[in-house]
């Protein structure tokens, strides 16, 4: 029974991509059920470096969404100030 999967347009094209290089190493005409199917099955295979790759991008996004959220506020200060309300030192 096959199940429909949602993906970006931009996954959708590196998943065609993939096929298509695949096509042209090994003459193996691949449907995109079973390059899925054969993903799965090498994350599942592989699933330490599955993870840390899942880890490393998961950090990365957070990281990306919390540079987004920095702003200038056009008020300088300087480390002495920054220390002073950290620690709450005069």
């Amino acid at each position: 029974m096959a199940t429909t999967i949602k993906v970006k347009d931009k996954t959708k094209l590196d998943l065609e991509s993939l096929r298509a290089e695949i096509l042209l190493k090994s003459n193996i005409k691949l449907t995109m059920e079973e390059l899925q199917d054969y993903l799965i099955s090498f994350a599942i295979d592989n699933k330490e470096s599955f993870f840390d790759y899942v880890m490393k991008k998961f950090k990365m996004k957070n990281y990306e969404k919390m540079k987004e959220a920095i702003k200038d506020w056009g008020i300088d200060t300087s480390n002495i100030d920054v220390d002073s309300v950290i620690y709450d030192n005069p």
